[in-house]
């Protein structure tokens, strides 16, 4: 059913903060499946008014997801409407602080500077707080800051949509992808 005009009243603690979920959920647009012709089948379908997302995400043979532990204070995510007259569309940012500065994680970022993911967030609250980030078509792109001084050891890292579109972060209700196996710090 199309979207269809409704008051939106105020529920109570409605506007407090709810505790993100530490690991941020990173998938490289290459390994969502695909059909015969190299199109997209992989991605959960968003419903008729265009926010809420159902169905699995599909990963090609031997593909799986991986996530970054983030420091759930500062995890982030926003949607910026930004254009013209009838060209408002919509940015989708994630943003948050991962701790350290272990080889693995440079080299992670080294060889991912110009990925394209998409990216599911969660709440510790309930399954309702997922969210996805991005879309096959508008992925996000990351941006990378470290530092390393006598207050702290740490990167930012900034994932945004290079460009505008319709969708907002979708609301998702289905699994979550397997993710790779942690490879061991010592």
């Amino acid at each position: 059913m199309p979207y269809v005009k409704v008051s939106i009243p105020k529920k109570p603690s409605g506007g407090s903060p709810v505790p993100k979920g530490a690991n941020i959920i990173l998938i490289d647009v290459a390994d969502l499946a695909k059909d015969a012709s190299g199109q997209v089948t992989g991605f959960p379908a968003r419903d008729d008014k265009g926010v809420k997302m159902t169905g699995p995400f599909t990963l090609a043979a031997l593909a799986k997801a991986l996530f970054i532990q983030a420091t759930p204070s500062t995890i982030k995510r926003m949607d910026t409407s930004e254009g013209g007259d009838d060209a408002m569309g919509f940015i989708q940012n994630v943003e948050f602080e991962k701790p350290g500065d272990e080889l693995e994680f440079n080299e992670f970022v080294a060889n991912n500077i110009n990925t394209e993911w998409i990216i599911v967030t969660t709440e510790c609250s309930d399954s309702t707080g997922t969210r996805v980030h991005g879309t096959p078509c508008n992925p996000m792109k990351l941006k990378f800051e470290s530092k390393d001084d006598n207050e702290a050891k740490k990167a930012t890292l900034k994932f945004t949509t290079p460009q505008r579109s319709k969708f907002k972060m979708g609301h998702y209700t289905g699994a979550l992808p397997a993710v790779a196996d942690v490879t061991a710090v010592v």
